[in-house]
């Protein structure tokens, strides 16, 4: 995705949302905007697109934002206290429900991925629009730049599996609620 279609895309929007989109994307440029990917493609590409991808699905406000922060927490110092009250509360616990705690907290990544998927089943039945398209956008981009990584092929292949094992069945028994009206 180019820049300047997210840019362009945001201008349209209604002012509020576009100043909260404007406050999310100076937040991340301050705090991941020097960051960059394992593909060596500055990190702020990842952030735009899935923004965008959740624009371009006329996702509600809050969705939208938590997509610009969607990797703020794990990527940064910014305490989410500051997302909820920056935002609101909603925002925050999206971000909070699509993010995985420290690897520090662990004895190793299988306990840590377990744990996540385990939260992340629990905060999508309480929100699942705002959650699950997060996590949706979040993915699909991950999956389209994995070419990206063919310097490293068990990464590669990580993410393939845990989007077939994890997140495709998650999603063939939750998307029934995705597709009711409110």
């Amino acid at each position: 995705m180019i820049i300047t279609e997210f840019f362009a895309k945001i201008d349209n929007l209604p002012k509020s949302l576009n100043a909260d989109i404007n406050t999310a994307v100076h937040l991340v440029c301050k705090y991941q905007g020097r960051q960059l990917r394992d593909s060596g493609e500055p990190y702020l590409e990842h952030i735009f697109d899935v923004t965008y991808q959740l624009l371009q699905m006329d996702c509600d406000c809050d969705t939208v934002i938590a997509g610009c922060l969607h990797d703020i927490m794990e990527d940064s110092s910014l305490p989410i206290e500051i997302i909820s009250k920056t935002f609101n509360p909603r925002v925050a616990f999206i971000v909070e429900a699509v993010s995985k705690k420290p690897k520090d907290c662990f004895p190793d990544k299988a306990t840590r991925l377990a744990e996540f998927h385990e939260r992340f089943v629990e905060c999508a039945k309480i929100d699942p629009n705002g959650v699950i398209w997060n996590k949706l956008a979040d993915r699909l981009h991950n999956l389209v730049t994995l070419h990206g990584l063919y310097h490293d092929p068990r990464k590669q292949e990580r993410i393939a599996t845990e989007t077939l094992s994890f997140y495709i069945p998650f999603l063939d028994e939750i998307a029934p609620q995705l597709f009711e009206e409110p």
